[in-house]
């Protein structure tokens, strides 16, 4: 992994995304953050822990990563590209198979694609992520969703 490319590129999604005009810059949202994806290949140092502070860097980086995925997945959504935005999210839980808000992001948009059964497959592979990882349901914001697309 590139960390220092990463973080780089990271920092420019960022800017852009928070930019008032954020639609205008979509397209290189979602360029750049095709390039973090590169960098991205998995977590940094893996197996190396000979420094405490490695974990904390790692998560830092997991952190930004699914942030990217999540910026870059919103815009793709929006533009209408439903199947493009569900290979971001599915990198997405990839990379962190606990990270909620890309399981709502994932369900949101299977069901916006009209893939309903697909929708629920994804909410019990993240009531079990959830339930084995971390000895927790999914939240009230998700349960909600899926309650609201009646796919539960």
């Amino acid at each position: 992994m590139d960390a220092w490319a990463f973080e780089r590129i990271h920092g420019r999604v960022e800017s852009l995304s928070s930019d008032i005009r954020r639609r205008e810059y979509g397209e290189e949202i979602v360029r750049l953050s095709r390039n973090a994806m590169e960098c991205y290949r998995g977590q940094f140092l893996t197996g190396d822990s000979f420094c405490g502070c490695l974990d904390v860097h790692r998560d830092r980086l997991r952190a930004k990563f699914l942030r990217n995925v999540s910026i870059a997945g919103r815009i793709l959504e929006s533009g209408g590209h439903l199947e493009d935005a569900l290979h971001w999210y599915h990198r997405g839980i990839e990379i962190d198979p606990l990270a909620e808000e890309i399981y709502r992001r994932l369900i949101g948009c299977y069901a916006r694609a009209g893939r309903a059964s697909e929708a629920k497959v994804v909410f019990i592979r993240c009531e079990k992520a959830l339930r084995y990882g971390l000895g927790v349901v999914p939240s009230i914001e998700t349960r909600s969703l899926v309650k609201s697309l009646e796919i539960g």
